[in-house]
């Protein structure tokens, strides 16, 4: 994968390229599963992504209180567990969490506290939901704004 081209000379890490008709206007940026793109990308042996690209992802994130808890958030459980199936990110860390003292685990972990928490107040009142019934993982929960 030459991952400078899917820069298409932008600092982020474009969502795709169609034949015929080219890259795709969206990027990966904003705290998503994007985190393991970014890992195979710089660690690439041919075409790797330069360090500034992950830095301009990085400058992308959201950080959030939630329910009492503070992390990189994004509102699909599913990002907080996708990259998580490949890798063991205990202990891991950037600039970005090292500056907040998280590892990429912890945060995942406060997301799934926040998840829980949330089925459990059902500001909307949806069916079913509880302490033992949460998990939104495809969908994207509607958590309160700070």
């Amino acid at each position: 994968m030459d991952w400078r081209w899917a820069l298409n000379r932008g600092a982020t890490v474009s969502h795709g390229w169609i034949p015929g008709r080219g890259f795709l206007q969206y990027r990966w940026e904003g705290y998503d599963e994007a985190l393991i793109l970014y890992v195979l990308g710089l660690g690439s042996p041919t075409f790797p992504l330069p360090a500034e690209s992950y830095e301009a992802w990085l400058s992308t994130y959201t950080w959030r209180k939630i329910y009492g808890w503070e992390l990189v958030h994004e509102g699909s459980f599913f990002v907080h567990q996708m990259s998580h199936l490949w890798l063991d990110f205990r202990g891991i860390q950037d600039r970005y969490m090292r500056d907040r003292g998280l590892d990429y685990f912890e945060n995942s972990r406060r997301a799934t506290y926040i998840q829980q928490e949330y089925a459990v107040r059902n500001p909307h009142g949806f069916e079913g939901y509880s302490r033992h019934c949460w998990g939104l993982t495809a969908a994207r929960a509607q958590v309160p704004r700070p």
